[in-house]
């Protein structure tokens, strides 16, 4: 029996993959980084064009890789 088993799924533009992880090996990143640069970007954006955020009806975000967050 496997225990403790990561399951990773990415849903790509041309094709999905998907993983199962039943071994120690992988790499940390800090996600708080994408999250200040998300927040920056945005912020400078509304500012630049004015625009409220209120306005903002839907939001797209895409990043480096597969990731599991």
């Amino acid at each position: 029996m496997y225990e403790g088993c990561t399951l990773g799924i990415e849903v790509g533009t041309h094709k999905s993959k998907g993983v199962i992880v039943t071994k120690v090996g992988y790499a940390e990143h800090n996600a708080f980084s994408w999250w200040n640069n998300f927040v920056f970007l945005t912020k400078d954006l509304l500012q630049k064009t004015g625009i409220d955020s209120s306005s903002i009806s839907a939001v797209g975000y895409s990043s480096i890789a597969p990731t599991c967050l």
